[in-house]
């Protein structure tokens, strides 16, 4: 009588579990989300904006565009003036860190932070700086990578206008 009992149990869960769900067909609001510093925001709609209209608001898209050798110029001199001002440890912490921040993307900075300047071990470029992109079809994204005395650095550099910006910089033997 056992099996009959459990066969029972097994058969009726899923019923319980559809009984459960809503028939209601009825689009329902978005939720809404609560920030200390914001309050109160709507869901992003899942509708896509119009393309033609003027008056969108937000950030202009990045360039579509095919890379070009003057991209790439840009994308290693970018990685060459970050690898620089990590590695000029000759300067007090702020100045050290203000120097290397303004090469970086807000969250690209924010780990170097609290990195202390003498625990940064000096090195130099050897050689050149290699610049993959990470879509072909566009310069947008790229990675740069950077072969000097401590080892291959690489570093993800991102288009932010009419500028690049260093996103992350990893480190020799690093994941």
């Amino acid at each position: 009588m056992k099996p009959l009992l459990a066969r029972r149990i097994l058969l009726a869960a899923p019923l319980a579990v559809l009984a459960g769900c809503s028939t209601d067909t009825e689009p329902q609001p978005a939720p809404t989300l609560e920030t200390p510093s914001t309050g109160p925001t709507q869901e992003p709609s899942s509708a896509t904006p119009d393309e033609d209209d003027p008056e969108q608001d937000g950030p202009a898209e990045p360039s579509a565009e095919a890379p070009s050798d003057a991209d790439e110029t840009a994308v290693a001199e970018q990685a060459r003036s970050t690898m620089t001002a990590f590695w000029d440890t000759s300067k007090p912490q702020d100045q050290w860190y203000e120097a290397l921040a303004a090469t970086m993307t807000p969250a690209g900075g924010e780990p170097f932070e609290y990195t202390l300047v003498e625990n940064v071990e000096p090195a130099t470029i050897e050689g050149d700086i290699t610049v993959a992109w990470d879509d072909p079809e566009s310069a947008t994204t790229a990675t740069a990578t950077v072969p000097s005395s401590a080892g291959e650095f690489t570093l993800l550099i991102i288009r932010d206008g009419d500028r690049w910006l260093t996103d992350s910089i990893g480190f020799p033997g690093g994941e």
